[in-house]
């Protein structure tokens, strides 16, 4: 069964995922990650020992580890790609959150592919999306 595993990341590796260049997350396999699993990133400062209040989820889709390709046994490389919260609102109707580097992808997308404008409005209008990966909440 997935799981969600909260996480502490640096604020420089947590602007690149955010950004999209950053598509893996190394770690101590001390959580028994599996493909399918959420990663909620939460963004903390090493100098302060504090959180930011940033957050992302990333989806687990690939995953590498315990002595395999060189990566030392009790770690692992994992593959990650954007995702959709899908939640409930107050009135117990789905909303979806969407990963910011999502939404800046489909902005420069958008100003001259149709299809890209189409789910752009389907994110800004609310409307329900049937592609994406879903994360854990």
């Amino acid at each position: 069964m997935p799981q969600t595993h909260d996480l502490k990341t640096w604020p420089e590796p947590f602007q690149a995922v955010l950004d999209g260049r950053k598509r893996f997350e190394y770690r101590e396999n001390d959580r028994g990650y599996s493909v399918g699993d959420t990663l909620h990133l939460m963004e903390w400062r090493p100098d302060t020992g504090n959180f930011t209040g940033r957050d992302t989820r990333v989806l687990v889709t690939y995953l590498v580890g315990d002595g395999e390709y060189g990566i030392p046994v009790g770690f692992c490389v994992m593959g990650v790609d954007d995702c959709i919260s899908r939640t409930q609102d107050a009135e117990d109707r789905p909303t979806y959150a969407v990963d910011p580097g999502l939404v800046r992808a489909f902005l420069k997308a958008a100003h001259d592919d149709p299809e890209s404008r189409r789910l752009l409005g389907a994110i800004i209008g609310g409307a329900p999306l049937t592609e994406g990966a879903p994360c854990q909440t």
